[in-house]
């Protein structure tokens, strides 16, 4: 956790990227094929201190060919 120069807190949460994940579309279990990743940046202002909030977001890659849904976001 760092602070900027108005005295924001910043946190940063970067998840662990799975081995396996499961296409919600199909309900292949497959290796985690990372599609894309960005950061989403969130404030808070309701509590006792204003939070700055940087979560890196990915996207996996159906590898199921048949598969409608070819991107979906990894939760």
């Amino acid at each position: 956790m760092s602070k900027d120069s108005k005295g924001l807190q910043i946190r940063v949460i970067k998840p662990c990227i799975p081995k396996y994940c499961i296409c919600p579309s199909c309900g292949l279990k497959q290796w985690f094929k990372k599609e894309n990743e960005h950061w989403k940046i969130v404030k808070d202002f309701h509590l006792d201190k204003p939070i700055l909030l940087k979560v890196l977001t990915a996207s996996a890659k159906c590898l199921n060919p048949h598969c409608k849904v070819k991107v979906f976001p990894y939760r």
